[in-house]
This record gives structure tokens, C-alpha cells and sequence, in this order.
């Protein structure tokens, strides 16, 4: 009776522990189971947050990229612009200054000489000038930009055919195309090979410009004696 009732006791404790190491298992297995789909879910959340990151930089760069590209453009366009200016100051001049030279009467051969100087200059600057737009890989428009308008508001009219009027037209001229060069130096953006052209040119129409002075200033003392 006592072995039946010790085998029963412990039949009884053999079913108790594997009751409870039944639900430890299943216990186990079902943390298992949250855990994995826990860290499923936290992986499919960081992978989405991951993928828009990636998506947000792409667009980002890709903003970056498209907005650089069309400060690119716009600067070119100034730029071509600008010289596209300067070469239209230059066919003003020479076209001014011909008329001039073919208005001449013979004695006035100094007046003359600057004439065939300033064309001289003018046809210089245009080559170097156009090589420059070539470079650029665009071409000449007719449009007028700042520097062209002060050109036409500062530039002298030639009315009168007597010495004094002339040299006082081409001193309004030259200054007219100075203040134009100013300007394009100082404000169009433009890469140093373009810069140390347009400085060049500054300064050869800035000698021009002083001699056109003397001239005047001769002129006034003779006038004055």
C-alpha cells in the first residue's frame, strides 16, 4: 500500500513538473515569439526610417545639385550678357568715331590720329571679347544690360562739327566707357582669365581716356590766351 502510494505521489509530482516545465517552455517560446516579432517590427521600422533618410539626402543633394547648376546659369548669362555689352560699346564707338574721321578737315590730323586709335582699340577688344563669348559656348545677342545703359546715358553726342565740341564729345564718350568697364569688373562674376581681359581693356581705354584730356586741357589753355 505504501509503494502504490509512493509511486502515486510521485506519478503525481512527474505530472506536476511536467505541467510546469510545460508552461515554462511555452512561457519561453511565446517570449521568444513577441520578442522576434518586437524586433521584426523594430527592424522594419528602422529600415523604413532608414529608407526615408535615404530618400530625404537624395533629395537633398539633388536640390543642392539642381539649385547650384542654376546659380551656374544664371551667373553665365550675366556674364554673357556683360560682354555681349561691351562688345556693342565698341561698335558704338567705332561707328561714332568713323563719322567723326570722315567729318575731319585736314588740318585737324592730332584729332584724327586718336580716331584711328579708338577704332583700332575698339576692333581689338571686340576680337578678344568674342573669343571670350565663343569659349563660353554661346553667342551674341542684341539685348542691352546695365552696362550698355550707361553707356547710352553717359556717352557724349556728336552735334557740332568745331575742334572744342569734338574733343569734349569723345572725353563724354571715354568716360561713358569707363564707368561701363567699372561696372562689368566690379559686378559681373566671371573667371580670372575673363577678369584680367576686361582688366586689360580697362586700363587701355583708361590711358585713351587721358590722352583725350591732355588734349582737352591744351585746347582750353589756347583758348584762353
Amino acid at each position: 500500500m505504501y509503494f502504490l502510494s509512493s509511486a502515486k505521489y510521485f506519478k503525481e509530482k512527474f505530472r506536476f513538473i511536467l505541467r510546469k516545465y510545460a508552461l515554462t517552455v511555452d512561457s519561453f517560446l511565446q517570449r521568444e515569439y513577441l520578442q522576434t516579432r518586437y524586433n521584426q517590427e523594430k527592424d522594419t521600422k528602422t529600415v523604413r526610417c532608414f529608407r526615408v533618410w535615404i530618400l530625404n539626402l537624395f533629395f537633398f543633394e539633388k536640390t543642392n545639385q539642381l539649385t547650384r547648376q542654376f546659380k551656374i546659369m544664371e551667373q553665365q548669362e550675366q556674364l554673357v550678357e556683360g560682354l555681349n555689352d561691351l562688345i556693342q560699346i565698341h561698335n558704338d564707338r567705332i561707328n561714332t568715331y568713323r563719322k567723326i574721321h570722315s567729318d575731319l578737315n585736314d588740318f585737324d590730323s592730332d584729332i584724327e590720329r586718336i580716331c584711328q586709335r579708338i577704332v583700332r582699340q575698339s576692333e581689338l577688344h571686340i576680337a578678344q571679347l568674342v573669343e571670350l563669348v565663343e569659349k563660353l559656348h554661346s553667342s551674341l545677342v542684341k539685348t542691352h544690360g546695365k552696362a550698355y545703359r550707361i553707356w547710352l546715358k553717359l556717352k557724349g553726342i556728336y552735334m557740332e562739327k568745331d575742334r572744342v565740341s569734338i574733343l569734349n564729345s569723345f572725353d563724354f564718350n571715354e568716360e561713358a566707357a569707363e564707368k561701363a568697364y567699372d561696372y562689368a569688373v566690379a559686378e559681373i562674376e566671371a573667371p580670372d582669365e575673363v577678369k584680367n581681359v576686361l582688366l586689360r581693356q580697362q586700363s587701355s581705354l583708361k590711358i585713351t581716356h587721358d590722352i583725350i584730356k591732355e588734349f582737352n586741357d591744351r585746347e582750353f589753355m589756347v583758348a584762353s590766351t
